[in-house]
């Protein structure tokens, strides 16, 4: 009885609290926070709550060498104030992708799964990247058999590289079809592909900077882009929304943007606000109320792209 109790009061605290300060109090906490099953648990309560801390905005540079980080009121910070005791990583990593606590990246040749707020590590076994058609199909690892798995893309669909992220246990991926654009969705559970949205190419000025870093996708599974293009010779920053009704580009909202032509700015999504940092900003745009404000960066820093991470409990 005395462990239910426990577990239900420790699980309200964030992950941060528990790993640093409720760990070191005795034995027994220790035990608790470092089981797989705690893990698991606290990290599903937050899930479906809203989170007590806001998550860190990761700022990933070219190749995923350089990683900073944010809160989504703050300038971007170097990682070497990070969350972990040591800094954010304290071991030399190349950050490909942040979900649920736990970052994916590589390690030399190795493909590694990293907890940053615990430090546990798990090196993947090596993708069948030889016998896999990177034009025609999809590599997907599933922790739960420790294999690799290839699934062919739907008939037709290519370029799909790059994901544009992760929601409702969807990955989601920009994509071409001959003469369409798309978005289409792969089910992580069901292993199953949907296409969410497509239209065909037109003369649209955001389909001139087309590309994979640029989308989001929030929680209610609507597609945004974030552009700087010439407008009639002047410069805007502008929203697109992807259409699903119309299957068109609906610009939502726009600004001149004097700052400086850098066409492919990174995006993310927090509570209702967009945050696009450019070079020497970290832009916020409002999505209710359609209102653009900025802040600037401590230091001029070139991203290529963005994405959300809280700190969890989870082993890797």
């Amino acid at each position: 009885m005395d462990n239910i109790v426990e577990e239900e009061v420790l699980k309200l605290l964030p992950a941060v609290v528990l790993h640093r300060r409720i760990r070191v109090v005795c034995k027994r906490w220790r035990d608790l926070v470092d089981s797989p099953g705690f893990g698991k648990f606290h990290s599903a309560h937050h899930s479906r709550n809203k989170q007590i801390c806001p998550p860190h905005v990761l700022g990933v540079t070219s190749f995923g060498k350089g990683v900073y980080r944010c809160k989504p009121v703050c300038c971007w910070i170097s990682n070497t104030e990070g969350l972990g005791p040591s800094g954010m990583f304290t071991i030399n990593i190349r950050v490909f992708k942040a979900c649920g606590g736990l970052v994916f990246g590589q390690m030399g040749n190795d493909y590694v799964v990293l907890n940053p707020l615990t430090t546990a590590l798990k090196v993947l076994p090596p993708p069948p990247l030889k016998r896999c058609n990177k034009k025609k199909q999809l590599l997907v690892y599933s922790s739960r058999s420790g294999v690799w798995d290839k699934v062919d893309y739907l008939p037709g669909w290519n370029r799909l590289e790059n994901g544009v992220g992760m929601a409702n246990s969807n990955a989601y991926f920009p994509c071409e079809h001959e003469r369409m654009w798309g978005a289409l969705s792969f089910n992580m559970e069901e292993m199953r592909w949907t296409v969410e949205w497509s239209s065909f190419m037109g003369h649209s000025p955001v389909e001139a900077c087309w590309n994979v870093y640029n989308w989001v996708v929030t929680p209610a599974t609507q597609f945004f882009k974030v552009a700087v293009v010439n407008d009639f010779g002047v410069l805007k920053m502008m929203l697109i929304r992807l259409d699903c009704a119309s299957k068109r580009f609906v610009e939502e909202t726009s600004f001149p943007y004097n700052e400086g032509h850098i066409p492919l700015l990174p995006i993310c999504f927090y509570e209702g606000t967009l945050m696009i940092p450019d070079k020497y900003k970290l832009f916020f745009l409002d999505c209710e109320s359609m209102t653009w404000s900025s802040i600037p960066l401590q230091n001029p820093l070139l991203l290529r792209y963005v994405f959300l991470f809280a700190p969890s409990l989870v082993p890797p």
